[in-house]
């Protein structure tokens, strides 16, 4: 067991592959058991490195390991997917997350406290309520033109005009009754909303750096939430176009040669904080203070390249001023200029 360096643990949730490297990366031994006893089989076991994919318990499994004195690794599956050998079962999956620790050029993820978990949570939670109230006013949309009845964008316009039609006498008790469904179907999601939208707005400013970031223009209390769940410790990142990267909001590349070719953003890392950051970024275009030096370099980039293209280029700056701020622990300080002197 001594010779035993590297462990590669294929996580399910009821059954765990453990397969054992030496330094030189021959595999010695693989095991199966049961995930609830991983953490006490390790306990009297030789300090080694564990690697798991990314999945469902490894943050907590992670957490408790490197507590009995393990360094643990957990990595995505599209950073495993390259050491892959034969055919796939659990076995197989479990060596290649093994060869993946020995790999010093590949990263694993920053395992995340348990408050930022219970923060995330809510994030989760309340984009899920937003699916399913969109998909219920969708559907009552739907159905009601196959009736006949339009009503415009938003969904204030579609609950007054519908409740409208349910004081008229034009349609039948049946289709009434479909109408009064679907209605408190989306009013118990609105219900729902409101109090995760408070709640998730004192967690923003119960914590100094989320208040910091939401002196960025283009920040608000769920996309600083949002972005500093996403990057975790801001030293880990050695500049901020690392974090823009990490965030999927560089250009991707395909160059060769001396050809160099820029095409649509990335997309990489997660996608729901780089939606809140463009939707900022869109607002910072819309209703940000036309005296600010960035608002009119915004406007500049607009012109010359359109409305999204900027939107996306303030929210890769946003990212980058962000990490400024939480490794100097500084606030963000708007440059205003003269209207005259920007015409």
């Amino acid at each position: 067991m001594s010779k035993i360096t590297y462990v590669g643990a294929d996580v399910h949730k009821t059954t765990t592959t453990l397969v054992f490297l030496n330094s030189y990366g021959k595999k010695i031994g693989s095991r199966r058991m049961h995930t609830d006893k991983v953490v006490t089989y390790f306990s009297n076991h030789p300090i080694v490195t564990i690697g798991m994919e990314v999945g469902i318990g490894t943050q907590y499994l992670a957490k408790k390991l490197n507590q009995q004195g393990h360094k643990t690794k957990v990595m995505p599956a599209r950073k495993i997917k390259a050491f892959y050998m034969g055919q796939k079962n659990d076995e197989q999956d479990a060596l290649a997350v093994a060869h993946a620790t020995m790999a010093c050029y590949i990263e694993g993820i920053q395992l995340k406290p348990t408050e930022a978990l219970i923060a995330q949570a809510f994030l989760r939670q309340r984009e899920q309520i937003i699916r399913h109230r969109v998909a219920a006013c969708n559907q009552i949309r739907g159905l009601l033109v196959e009736h006949g009845f339009k009503f415009s964008q938003g969904i204030n316009s579609l609950i007054d005009g519908v409740k409208d039609l349910l004081k008229k006498n034009i349609i039948s008790r049946d289709l009434k009754d479909m109408i009064r469904l679907s209605l408190k179907i989306i009013e118990f999601h609105i219900n729902i909303e409101k109090p995760l939208n408070k709640k998730l707005k004192i967690i923003a400013e119960r914590n100094p750096e989320t208040k910091r970031l939401q002196t960025i223009p283009g920040f608000g209390p769920l996309g600083a939430i949002a972005f500093l769940i996403s990057i975790g410790n801001a030293t880990t990142f050695k500049r901020g176009r690392d974090v823009s990267a990490f965030l999927g909001l560089i250009p991707k590349q395909n160059s060769s040669g001396n050809k160099i070719r820029l095409g649509r953003i990335t997309k990489s890392g997660n996608e729901y904080t780089r939606c809140l950051m463009i939707h900022g970024a869109r607002a910072f275009i819309c209703h940000g203070n036309q005296k600010d030096k960035n608002k009119q370099w915004l406007l500049s980039v607009k012109n010359r390249c359109g409305y999204n293209k900027a939107a996306v280029a303030w929210a890769n700056k946003m990212a980058r001023i962000a990490w400024a701020l939480l490794i100097k622990n500084a606030t963000y300080k708007r440059e205003l200029v003269s209207l005259k002197d920007v015409a």
